[in-house]
């Protein structure tokens, strides 16, 4: 026995004898008769447990989430990520299923010529009905699928000399057209339309040539990074029979979507030299990178290294699992979004307007400084210009500065993705170099032998960082950043003095700062909320997060002389809306980060175990002083700190008092206030019904407890005077009521999450059109709200961290696998960035909320249906949920402009992005909460909606 094993069962025993979910009434839902399984007993909970007990049946010691196919009441195995990184227990069914799929594919692959048995159908069909669903789970089978298709054909030469084969050459003409292939293509028409908007619509050829760099770049990078690995195994050994053996191959890595255990967190027993097939179900579970670096097959079959980026000082298993990385929306999607910022700014200045607000937003004149320079192009008649041209020139200066600001941002990811891919080589070669011995290849039943485990771990490629150390790891990493840091700076000045200078509107600080800034975010998410970004999500998140800081930065500098810069650098109006936003987020972010102590302690006790403490006891009492301390210290710091950072930026003007007259200032004086108890009341309303639901499912759950006698259907024996009594009057209204409670159906994980979609449209939607600006400043307070939410989650805070956890693990689905819960994140973000953007047009303001509350839901719900068209095989999207997507969203948008909602806008454009927004949220496996809003938003203020 291993250190591993007994640390695990240390681990084990420490948490406590937990029920098991029991699979009988799994499957009697289904219609599978029971079968006795003689030592378990049926338990049914009462919901009437305590917070520690609630807190162990539902994997709550450190608030991670549960696995991406089982919501968090159906999984009482699943527990918290530790923050040593050990490995997390998995469910039985997903195991025994990955377990037989792997055994399959063994014996067909050392098959010999005698024949196999067929498998018996009847306990076939009975497994196959008790097998999980699937993170892509369609109810109803494909009857078509598009996607890859082969378009072209051959063109053969009549001359040509026919070949060792018989066939003459051809012209190969044909092209694959993958899910891949068109999500790149969708992402790259846009920004080449932003490209030409930029360079010959206003004549920025500087900004166009800079995002074409970037653009080749990510192209070159993409193409060269996969390298196909084909690895052999030793000599097959002469068998025992006699018989002629083929040379072996090395088979397929087991590390695909639909077949991949969660990697493990111990170096010591990772193995990957060797095949997966021939490793335990233990050592299979803790292969990162497959065998010698090599990943598993990717979405067109190849096995190689180099298909998934990684930044400087992660690893592949940090990251959440996806068909693909999304390395070109970490790359290509903020300067997409700031090139629209940009054209928008500029459209609006051209017209010369009266008013550089948007529409009719309620909200004071953004700041203008007397030096603000008037931008180049614009002609104006009078001597002076008014306020307006100055606020629009030094919000299209800000925001040229914002393009910039991406490219940097998207050239540093590209050094962290090259270096790494770099190390990645190197460590494939090194494993490869060192052979493997003849019995590591006919391992394929001796799983336990000891020295298989010890060269597997020399042989280690996939957990390089894990085994460096904690210190040797981060300082690593610190090394990198300033080392890119510095040759970003070297480059500035370089490009500048040869004439081709490039970030021309960014100051050395400021590539400084923002580089730092960039890099320091990316490691924490990636860090922190583990398993919980792709690539893709990972680089669009710390691009928003990178400009929300350059704005704290540049609104600071405006109020000191010394650094005071001739405009005011942000990217949208400098107004109280912005202020108040930058107050609220950043700020419970900063509040978050210098509390971090405490919050770390709350956790770390949370997960400890009473009998392993000094004090049992006085545990209770600990979290409630680190939680107090907790919410002492948020007001401290938001009320003090941020609080009087907002009141310097308003010119002395107290921030709560200026909330508070801002409040009755609506088109009416109740209208704020009647808006504030609408979304209240919807609130309470749904969370209230939400918790009922979720008490009665838990309420009448049944368990599984091993080794006691209820199971095997034997009635246990009652203390004598117990139970033996008939049932009173509020017995038998209790018994009645559960039993009804019992009839109510359980709406699925996707009921449940797309009922918040819908909330969001019934919400939102008045919001925009009776007050944009209020509706503005209330998402920049959710959001924050939400911050503080995570916090109690997370990190076990008292008293509220229990019921949270429990309350957002019920609607989680696969992409929601890592330590961190981020899909109300992303559902806020998507349906408040069109109205933080502050873009010109009416229509595009909502085009968050229609697509995911109407035209995303509706997608899912159709294609649940009735959808028989796939796409891919490798999702469950279907061409009848992208039908009704499109559908819905046009008539929505219709159906606003009809009663007045939003003014005329142009409907060929907008068909147009609409169109294109349905096909990107088809084929990418991005989330698309976060990515189709700023892709639609963008698109249609570049084509003029």
């Amino acid at each position: 026995m291993n250190a591993s094993s007994v640390r695990n069962k240390n681990r084990a025993s420490s948490r406590g004898s937990l029920p098991r979910f029991n699979e009988k009434e799994k499957d009697k839902d289904k219609g599978v008769p029971p079968q006795t399984n003689g030592g378990d007993v049926v338990v049914e909970t009462d919901g009437n447990d305590n917070e520690y007990a609630s807190t162990s049946q539902h994997g709550y010691g450190a608030s991670a989430s549960s696995p991406s196919w089982i919501s968090g009441s159906e999984d009482n195995r699943e527990y918290l990520d530790d923050p040593n990184g050990e490995e997390t227990e998995m469910e039985d069914e997903q195991s025994r299923l990955r377990k037989l799929a792997v055994e399959q594919i063994e014996q067909d692959r050392m098959a010999t010529p005698s024949p196999v048995p067929p498998m018996n159908r009847h306990s076939a069909s009975a497994q196959g009905k008790r097998n999980p669903k699937a993170p892509h789970y369609h109810p109803i089978p494909p009857t078509y699928t598009l996607l890859p298709a082969v378009i072209g054909s051959l063109i053969p030469l009549s001359r040509s000399v026919p070949d060792t084969k018989g066939k003459g050459r051809a012209i190969d003409l044909r092209v694959t057209i993958t899910r891949k292939r068109c999500e790149d293509l969708i992402l790259l028409s846009a920004v080449v339309l932003g490209i030409w908007k930029l360079g010959c619509g206003w004549g920025e050829k500087a900004l166009a040539g800079e995002i074409s760099l970037l653009v080749g770049l990510s192209i070159v990078y993409t193409f060269v990074r996969f390298r196909p690995t084909r690895l052999k195994l030793p000599s097959p050994q002469p068998s025992a029979n006699g018989r002629p053996q083929s040379p072996q191959m090395q088979p397929h890595a087991l590390l695909s979507a639909n077949v991949r255990e969660r990697m493990g967190r111990n170096a010591n027993n990772t193995g990957n030299g060797v095949s997966p097939l021939l490793l335990g179900k233990e050592d299979r579970s803790k292969s990162a990178a497959g065998v010698g670096g090599v990943t598993g097959p990717n979405e067109d079959g190849q096995i190689g290294i180099g298909s998934r980026g990684c930044l400087w000082g992660t690893e592949p298993r940090e990251y959440r699992e996806s068909l693909d990385d999304g390395i070109f929306f970490a790359l290509l999607l903020g300067p997409l979004v700031a090139s629209a910022l940009l054209h928008a700014a500029l459209t609006q200045l051209s017209t010369n307007p009266e008013s550089p607000l948007p529409g009719d937003w309620n909200i004071e004149f953004p700041l203008v400084l007397p030096s603000t320079p008037i931008w180049k192009s614009i002609n104006t008649t009078s001597t002076v210009p008014s306020d307006t041209i100055k606020a629009l020139s030094a919000l299209a200066t800000s925001r040229r500065n914002l393009v910039q600001l991406f490219t940097l941002c998207g050239f540093v990811l590209l050094v962290h993705l090259t270096r790494s891919l770099h190390l990645e080589i190197k460590q494939s070669k090194q494993s490869l170099s060192t052979p493997l011995s003849p019995q590591i290849g006919s391992l394929s039943l001796e799983r336990e032998n000891s020295d298989h485990s010890k060269l597997s771990a020399q042989q280690s490629s996939g957990t390089y960082w894990l085994r460096l150390g904690e210190w040797k790891r981060t300082r690593s990493v610190v090394g990198f950043s300033f080392l890119v840091t510095g040759c970003c700076v070297i480059v500035k000045i370089v490009t500048a003095i040869i004439g081709r200078g490039v970030w021309s509107d960014m100051s050395p600080s400021d590539i400084v700062i923002a580089t730092l800034f960039y890099q320091f975010s990316l490691y924490v998410c990636v860090r922190l909320a583990r398993r919980g970004f792709t690539l893709g999500e990972l680089g669009v998140v710390c691009n928003a997060a990178t400009a929300l800081f350059m704005e704290v930065v540049n609104l600071t500098r405006m109020k000191i002389v010394l650094l005071q810069t001739p405009f005011i650098k942000t990217y949208r109006l400098p107004t109280p809306l912005l202020t108040f936003q930058l107050a609220l987020i950043p700020g419970s972010l900063l509040a978050g980060f210098l509390l971090s102590p405490l919050l770390y302690l709350s956790r770390h006790l949370a997960q400890k175990p009473a009998h392993r403490l000094r004090f049992p006891h006085e545990k209770p009492v600990h979290r409630r002083l680190l939680a107090l301390g907790f919410y002492g210290g948020s007001a401290i710091v938001c009320g003090g700190l941020v609080g009087l950072w907002a009141q310097w930026l308003l010119n002395g003007r107290n921030p709560w008092v200026w909330v508070v007259c801002w409040f009755f200032e609506g088109r009416h004086a109740w209208s704020r206030p009647a808006l504030i108890s609408y979304w209240g009341g919807l609130a309470a309303i749904s969370v209230a019904g939400w918790n009922r639901q979720l008490n009665r499912a838990r309420r009448h759950r049944r368990y599984t407890v091993p080794g006691t006698s209820s199971s095997r259907g034997e009635t246990p024996n009652h203390a004598p005077g117990v139970g033996q009594e008939g049932d009173t009057i509020s017995g038998v209204a209790s018994s009645m009521m559960d039993a009804a409670d019992q009839r109510l159906p359980t709406l699925s994980v996707n009921a449940r999450r797309k009922f918040f979609h819908a909330l969001a449209v019934v919400m939102f939607i008045p919001g925009i059109a009776v007050d944009p600006a209020f509706t503005h400043l209330s998402f920049s307070v959710a959001f924050a709200a939400f911050n503080f939410a995570e916090y109690i989650r997370y990190f076990a805070l008292w008293p509220f961290g229990v019921s949270v956890h429990l309350f957002l693990n019920e609607f989680l689905d696969h992409k929601d696998s890592g330590t961190a819960i981020l899909s109300h994140f992303y559902l806020l973000a998507g349906c408040a960035s069109p109205l933080w953007l502050e873009g010109p047009s009416e229509i595009l303001c909502y085009f968050g909320v229609l697509s995911l509350g109407i035209g995303d839901a509706l997608a899912s719900i159709v294609g649940r249906k009735i959808g028989r068209l796939r796409w891919t095989t490798s999702s469950g999207k279907t061409v009848e949920g992208s039908v009704a997507f499109l559908l819905s969203m046009l008539a929505c948008s219709g159906a606003l402009w009809l009663v007045g909602v939003v003014d005329t806008f142009r409907p060929t454009p907008y068909i147009i992005t609409t169109t294109l927004a349905t096909l990107l949220e088809a084929f990418s496996d991005q989330n698309d909460n976060l990515i189709l809003p700023m892709y639609g938003w963008a698109l249609g203020i570049l084509l003029g909606v």
